[in-house]
């Protein structure tokens, strides 16, 4: 079709209609445009939310906001150590934790803390940390330990090595600050070691009652990926070795010994048991609804069963105090070699 007749045939086609298809193509142009601006707001929005959080997540974390300062921490470390303020000691609930030194080594450090009570007699011997503390350097290629190595009773006093070790060839610890954070103390501990199990035959249910649970940790040859697991189905008391501890039955599922053992409040009190290991095969835990008892069973060999029954022994712990505090202390690290 040449521009004359198409010309013609434009000419011949109502104007009603024109009209309407020229208010259709503004609303469509109008559709467009908002649609525009609303692609253009799903990339815009989330950046300025980013652009936000850049610049208030530092301010947060200069005013002391933790959780300001675990997000720096993810999206840069030096820049989050860098913003703590020098601080070697801290008192939180009447207990300090004070920097006593640091030792610096070849690619390793050793920083020893002393843990005081000032109020109480909360620190003892076995005061544990509870694998609540936090070690935070500069850098993500730093690995750092810590364990108890002396208590002083004069001074209610227990020290804690902080073992620090890092790659030479990516990180300088020469005047870097060091920061670490404790939430939890145990202390009070109580020990039952080799308590002897005797445990008759009458008391081992040859086919006991099954159910599935929620695992929430393992041992053992447990599969690390599989959340279920079977375990008996048992109520009641067998043997109470200590306060919090209670075995509630044994059984034989697969030519395998189960025992089961329930903690009372052991989030709190870190209630836990440790079987022989030479007849240890594996063990699963799970926890009620509120989380104030935990749940475990242990799987062991066959081999410990005789003809009266089984005799066995198993070592037992639970704290009696537990104190909870914010405990942290910043220092710098400086190499003298």
């Amino acid at each position: 079709m040449n521009a004359e007749l198409l010309t013609e045939a434009i000419g011949l086609v109502d104007d009603r209609y024109l009209i309407e298809s020229e208010k259709f193509c503004q609303i469509n142009d109008r559709r467009k445009h908002v649609w525009r601006n609303i692609a253009a707001s799903i990339v815009v929005v989330p950046f300025l939310i980013i652009v936000l959080l850049m610049a208030s997540v530092p301010v947060f974390a200069a005013t002391g906001n933790e959780f300001a300062y675990d997000i720096l921490y993810a999206i840069s470390p030096s820049v989050a150590q860098a913003m703590k303020p020098v601080n070697e000691s801290c008192i939180s609930n009447g207990i300090q934790i004070e920097v006593l030194s640091a030792d610096i080594g070849k690619g390793e450090a050793w920083v020893y803390l002393a843990v005081r009570d000032l109020e109480d007699s909360r620190i003892d011997a076995s005061t544990d940390l509870f694998d609540s503390y936090s070690i935070r350097v500069p850098v993500s290629s730093c690995s750092a330990s810590c364990r108890g190595i002396f208590y002083d009773e004069n001074k209610n006093e227990k020290t804690y090595l902080v073992n620090l070790w890092w790659d030479e060839s990516e990180w300088s610890p020469h005047g870097e600050k060091v920061t670490f954070q404790v939430k939890e103390l145990l202390s009070g501990q109580i020990e039952l070691l080799d308590y002897e199990l005797n445990i008759p035959l009458s008391e081992i249910d040859p086919s006991p009652k099954e159910k599935n649970i929620y695992k929430t940790g393992g041992g053992g040859d447990s599969d690390p990926d599989n959340t279920n697991a079977v375990v008996m189905d048992v109520e009641g008391t067998l043997y109470h070795p200590l306060p919090s501890v209670w075995i509630t039955g044994v059984g034989i599922i697969d030519d395998e010994i189960h025992i089961q053992l329930k903690y009372e409040n052991s989030l709190k009190n870190d209630a836990h048991a440790r079987f022989p290991i030479d007849s240890y095969r594996r063990s699963v835990y799970w926890m009620n609804d509120d989380h104030s008892v935990t749940y475990q069973e242990v799987v062991l060999s066959n081999e410990i069963i005789s003809d009266d029954g089984i005799r066995i022994s198993a070592d037992f712990w639970e704290y009696g105090q537990h104190t909870e505090g914010n405990w942290e202390v910043t220092f710098r690290i400086e190499n003298n070699q």
